[in-house]
């Protein structure tokens, strides 16, 4: 992955040039989205009443796992992760 990381004030950074204490919480915040997108999602399915509406719901969900809902965010954990792989690598 090429991109950079964009802040919440807006401002552009590559990974490299992010802290380390930077980056772990960049995938902290990522790991919570995440979970707290996924608790929501079932959340509104649990509400669902009737068989079609249940079908429904999981067509949906499947589209989401196959068309990548959560692949930005996984590359962006990776990408993070190998960054701090390779300062480890670095300091021994």
């Amino acid at each position: 992955m090429k991109r950079g990381w964009k802040t919440k004030s807006g401002q552009k950074l590559k990974i490299k040039d992010m802290s380390t204490e930077h980056i772990k919480n960049c995938i902290s915040l990522l790991n919570r989205y995440h979970s707290a997108k996924l608790n929501s999602f079932y959340a509104f399915g649990n509400l669902l009443t009737g068989d079609e509406a249940q079908v429904t719901f999981d067509d949906v969900l499947e589209d989401l796992y196959e068309n990548g809902w959560e692949d930005r965010a996984e590359d962006y954990i990776c990408s993070f992760e190998k960054e701090l792989e390779r300062r480890a690598k670095n300091e021994s």
